[in-house]
């Protein structure tokens, strides 16, 4: 009990996080609902409310996105075909993203090829959106307006195939 108290007064003096603060802790994301002496209520992405004792909170890695700057890069990943048209795909989807509400200007949006996969080659979008939940939204709305634009313009998104090669000609032993 007194390592929680303690633990509350260095919470409260240090102010590693603030109630209203979007956090992670031990996978789990959320905002920080209510901070007591004992112990800090954070409410998870999907409504539960964890309670968590200031000591846990104390000793764990917390991320904060909220402290300084709430504003997040909002990450979208697509692939397409090899024969599809990189340099069009990259251009659609940035504009997508210009498009889109939730894009700040502060940041131009941009597109780099990330790897070369064995059904495609893998894209990476980025932008900055003001906020976590924004960004995981944002890129959400993203993924269906992209789908939605490649159809219309022609760019492929792959899917695993497989070939089977069959030699009829070969002599059973």
């Amino acid at each position: 009990v007194l390592g929680n108290v303690f633990s509350g007064i260095s919470i409260v003096f240090s102010k590693p996080y603030r109630v209203g603060d979007a956090v992670i802790i031990r996978n789990e994301y959320g905002t920080v609902e209510d901070i007591t002496l004992r112990h800090t209520v954070i409410k998870t992405w999907d409504n539960r409310r964890l309670i968590m004792p200031n000591t846990v909170m104390d000793n764990e890695e917390i991320i904060n996105y909220s402290i300084t700057d709430p504003r997040m890069l909002c990450q979208v990943f697509v692939e397409v075909s090899y024969e599809s048209d990189m340099d069009k795909a990259m251009r659609l989807m940035i504009e997508e993203a210009k498009k889109h509400p939730n894009c700040l200007p502060d940041m131009e949006p941009g597109v780099v090829i990330l790897d070369f996969k064995d059904s495609g080659i893998q894209l990476r979008m980025l932008l900055m959106t003001k906020d976590q939940p924004t960004a995981f939204s944002t890129a959400c709305d993203l993924r269906k307006a992209i789908k939605k634009r490649f159809d219309e313009e022609g760019v492929e998104i792959p899917y695993p195939r497989t070939y089977v090669i069959y030699d009829r000609d070969q002599k059973k032993g």
